[in-house]
């Protein structure tokens, strides 16, 4: 896996070896416009982390990009989650009313082998609940995947990625 790079970098932003944190503006949305921090990687592996639950109009998710018309995301906001597929340029997206404003935090867990991807949610760490799958083409050898921030309707949030943990598999 190579070293998190920005795709969309926010204004103000800070990142050290446990964390990252930075302020999501308005008008930022999922795909194209948004903060994006991605690694690449041409292994199968599990992806974890620890992310903020953005308030009602913005979303922090776990990411995969293949290309610009190529991509997969979920993430998650106070009113549930929303998960977008792009294929072809062709955009999916889907919202799941899950009610999490007592939340702060959410794990987030992205899984690949080869081609096929797929996302889960926890809350505790543990026991992730599957939310989404996908098949990217392509995407069998090298991809790039992370985390994405976006606010689409709401004032500037601040939102924080921590406990990222990436294990590979056979």
């Amino acid at each position: 896996m190579r070293s998190l790079n920005w795709l969309g970098k926010p204004l103000i932003w800070n990142k050290d070896y446990r964390s990252l944190s930075l302020l999501v503006d308005p008008g930022t949305t999922f795909p194209g416009n948004n903060a994006s921090i991605l690694a690449v990687s041409e292994k199968d592996l599990v992806a974890t982390a620890l992310l903020s639950v953005a308030p009602a109009g913005g979303e922090c998710g776990i990411l995969v990009f293949q290309t610009d018309k190529s991509q997969f995301a979920a993430g998650a906001s106070q009113q549930g989650f929303a998960v977008h597929s792009l294929a072809a340029g062709y955009p999916t997206n889907v919202h799941v009313p899950s009610s999490l404003e007592d939340k702060e935090n959410i794990w987030m867990r992205l899984e690949r082998k080869g081609a096929a991807f797929s996302i889960g949610y926890s809350f505790h760490g543990e026991t992730f609940i599957p939310l989404a799958t996908s098949h990217l083409p392509g995407a069998e050898s090298s991809f790039s995947f992370g985390f994405y921030f976006a606010n689409d309707a709401c004032p500037s949030f601040r939102a924080v990625c921590s406990d990222f943990l990436v294990v590979e598999t056979k």
